[in-house]
């Protein structure tokens, strides 16, 4: 009686967890796309006028040597800086986010932050970042 007990309990536990062993499984097998894609500034020019150059660094740098027509949006001031940011925004436009270069990862944040709170499909980020740009 104990034995059949055991028996049916581990049926019901492997039933149980079959859902969650299967949904593991595929997850393995799923290929995610790249998140973030990265562009190359000779695209980027290619693109022309339908480009948003959206700067992700701090003011003082952006002020300094911000691309012309760019606008400021960095993680310090998120919120003051989305108005202007959807002023400049058009729906037709890839928005294109660069910051200095090298080790940066502040243009990856900016548009991840596009991505999921604005829910803003048409994002990229500047391969190389200002330094690249500048060196082409």
């Amino acid at each position: 009686m104990i034995a059949r007990a055991c028996r049916q309990l581990c049926a019901l536990l492997a039933l149980a967890l079959l859902p969650a062993i299967v949904a593991g499984a595929l997850q393995l097998h799923k290929v995610k796309p790249d998140p973030m894609p990265q562009v190359e500034p000779a695209q980027v020019r290619a693109w022309g006028e339908a480009v948003l150059l959206v700067d992700a660094r701090p003011r003082k740098e952006f002020e300094r040597d911000g691309l012309p027509d760019s606008v400021l949006l960095n993680e310090d001031e998120w919120n003051a800086l989305i108005p202007d940011f959807l002023n400049q925004w058009e729906p037709d436009k890839r928005i294109v986010v660069y910051c200095g270069g090298g080790g940066c990862q502040a243009s990856k944040a900016v548009a991840a932050r596009l991505r999921t709170e604005l829910q803003l499909e048409n994002v990229h980020v500047l391969k190389g970042g200002l330094k690249a740009w500048r060196s082409e």
